[in-house]
């Protein structure tokens, strides 16, 4: 992860969930001063430091898709669109040197 680098950050409203952010300051233990970059968001364009743990990069994205299983009982169109989700969600964030 390095600066200028687009990534996903755990951000909770009421329901925990995924927003975009762009990397200003990573640090070496994989924390990172951000800003959020995700418009209709209360906090678009605030800057804030989260840690490893609150940041998604691609490759955590990819490997979340690697592992996604239809639930039981889930009709395998459901199933693609949560696939297709996440792909979509992938192809907004940074590659990793």
């Amino acid at each position: 992860m390095k600066a200028g680098d687009t990534v996903q950050i755990a951000y909770v409203d009421g329901i925990r969930h995924w927003i975009y952010a762009t990397v200003v300051t990573p640090n070496e233990d994989g924390s990172a001063l951000v800003v959020i970059q995700h418009p209709g968001n209360s906090e678009h364009n605030v800057m804030k430091f989260v840690t490893k743990a609150q940041i998604r990069t691609k490759a955590d994205a990819e490997a979340e898709l690697a592992n996604v299983k239809p639930a039981p009982g889930e009709h395998m169109d459901s199933f693609r669109k949560r696939q297709l989700s996440v792909m979509a969600q992938i192809d907004r964030l940074s590659e990793e040197d």
